[in-house]
């Protein structure tokens, strides 16, 4: 239904508005209403209705402001507490990374602390307590270690055939070893079984080699603590020396001072082996000092430690020459000289070795003088007058004197040597030349 509004002229200049409706009610009953109302009416109430309106809207809009800034602050308030757990998260998520990397980081410097550790003590040549490289998390440095293990092993079992001294200048040389050799002052230093031969025919190879092994491996061990080196096992015998590679102070001490300590060793050893049913296993040994070559010998692809010189030839008769005359360690002229301040001594002779064209005297090495008896001195001194007395050419009154040294020491096979060379020197006197020397025709 449509509104018509009519503007009727007023007298007074007023002016009216009219509208028309047309209506039906419920029964059908169809009218007209007619509104009429003033134009100054209407514009009031419908300005009152435009302020009432822009009122309402003005409230609307104040409660929606209010309602944004609620929002806002819930907003901002919702995102602070977001930003607080993303910092918290953050924070947490940070603290554990780092926690990680902690662990990570001491995992891996620890497993590079271990290995650069077992690096240092191989490079020293220290193989005791060593384990493998176990697997570890960490690909690379399982790899190395593994690596590094092989060359342990390596160097190990290389380390067992070359003397260790001679090992560590190689290793602190920290270069290709070469020929060459140079002079040094060296005490020398030969020994081996008595009688290796037969103890071999009785024992089974296993046993022999079982012996042989702790036989060898204490003598080396004691030659080792008092810083020689043991150049090289030729079977049942050894070569060892002092003052090379190595300087070592008072090395002819050292030497005499191990030699005497073997013998212990081995007596210790004979004991026991004895009460298992083992033969008595005796050793010869001969120590000489001098200069000598030492150095790297051998060819361009196949070299050792070793020494050249008269002395290493000395050393090995001086063993040899142990068993002629029933001794235990037999020492140099030169090396006497050198320690008999310190260690009791018995002169034995003054020879040529096969092989020699110069004589020396020969000296047994019996124990250190702060430690030797009384009856040690007097053996010492009688069998010395006794030298000198055959040396004098009186060999009836040395006789005599060997009758009696015997009775107090029967068993010392020194006694016979002498006894049948008076014997012979009384049957056929030597030449005026002859200065109480024995020539030796066998080793």
């Amino acid at each position: 239904m449509e509104i018509d509004f009519t503007v009727i002229p007023q007298p007074k200049s007023s002016e009216t508005l009219v509208t028309v409706r047309p209506f039906r009610d419920t029964h059908g009953l169809e009218m007209i209403i007619v509104t009429v109302m003033e134009k100054n009416v209407y514009r009031a109430l419908l300005q009152r209705s435009i302020d009432n309106t822009s009122r309402l809207i003005a409230q609307e809009l104040n409660a929606t402001t209010l309602d944004m800034d609620r929002l806002q602050d819930e907003v901002w308030a919702s995102t602070t507490r977001n930003s607080r757990f993303g910092m918290v998260l953050c924070a947490l998520i940070i603290s554990v990374g780092a926690a990680f990397m902690v662990c990570f980081t001491n995992h891996l410097t620890a497993s590079l602390r271990d290995l650069a550790a077992k690096m240092s003590r191989v490079s020293e040549l220290d193989f005791t307590h060593l384990q493998a490289e176990r697997a570890g998390h960490m690909q690379e440095i399982t790899r190395i270690g593994r690596s590094f293990d092989e060359m342990m092993v390596n160097l190990q079992s290389f380390s067992r055939y070359v003397p260790d001294t001679v090992t560590r200048l190689l290793v602190s040389q920290k270069e290709v070893a070469v020929l060459g050799v140079a002079p040094q002052e060296v005490s020398i230093m030969f020994s081996d079984i008595a009688g290796f031969t037969t103890i071999a025919e009785t024992l089974e190879p296993d046993l022999l080699i079982s012996l042989l092994a702790e036989y060898l491996d204490a003598l080396s061990d004691c030659i080792q603590e008092s810083n020689g080196t043991v150049g090289k096992y030729i079977g049942d015998g050894m070569l060892s020396f002092w003052n090379s590679p190595f300087e070592v102070a008072d090395h002819t001490n050292a030497a005499c001072a191990s030699a005497l300590r073997q013998q212990h060793i081995i007596a210790t050893l004979r004991e026991r082996w004895l009460a298992e049913g083992l033969p008595a296993v005796r050793a010869r040994i001969g120590i000489s000092v001098g200069s000598v070559l030492h150095g790297n010998i051998g060819s361009r692809s196949h070299m050792e430690w070793g020494l050249i010189g008269d002395e290493v030839n000395l050393a090995s008769r001086l063993e040899a020459m142990c068993k002629q005359y029933g001794v235990s360690i037999l020492i140099s002229d030169s090396m006497y000289h050198r320690v008999n301040e310190q260690f009791l001594c018995r002169h034995i002779d003054k020879v040529v070795a096969v092989g020699k064209s110069k004589a020396t005297d020969i000296y047994e090495l019996l124990a250190h003088r702060n430690a030797a008896s009384p009856d040690q001195f007097k053996y010492c001194e009688d069998f010395g007058a006794i030298v000198q007395v055959y040396r004098q050419r009186q060999f009836q009154q040395a006789l005599e004197m060997l009758e009696c040294f015997e009775e107090e020491w029967p068993q010392d096979k020194a006694v016979a040597v002498y006894r049948t060379r008076c014997q012979h020197m009384i049957a056929s006197p030597p030449d005026e030349e002859w200065n109480g020397t024995f020539v030796l025709t066998e080793k």
